[in-house]
């Protein structure tokens, strides 16, 4: 893998954490800077210690970030955040809420439609 498509898959599993580049700078021990241009693809991040801390500070492994993510089942959830983002909008919903605004409704489904057509 070259080092655009590393950086991208760093910039793009970074985002997914909800983690700014400043933030995941820290984690890493490394300067804002540095991380820019890696997710720029101008420096490569192949040292020894940099691939492993960016997959623990992102939470996910070596062949996910590098693109060789093994087969898996469509019953197994590998993404931990994500479960947890969707126990926390469960327990929000109001079970004594009325039905809702159906023209509302229909403007959230067709934006998340697209939301996840352009992800």
């Amino acid at each position: 893998m070259n080092d655009r498509e590393l950086g991208r898959r760093v910039a793009y599993w970074r985002r997914r954490r909800g983690l700014t580049q400043q933030i995941l700078a820290d984690r890493i021990g490394r300067s804002t800077s540095w991380l820019r241009k890696v997710e720029a693809g101008v420096r490569s991040a192949d040292r020894l210690s940099a691939p492993d801390s960016l997959c623990e500070a992102l939470n996910v492994d070596l062949q996910t970030l590098i693109g060789e993510e093994p087969a898996r089942s469509g019953t197994v959830c590998i993404d931990d955040a994500q479960v947890e983002h969707i126990r926390n909008a469960m327990e929000r919903y109001a079970l004594d809420a009325g039905p809702g605004d159906l023209v509302r409704l229909r403007r959230q489904v067709a934006y998340a439609a697209r939301a996840g057509v352009q992800a």
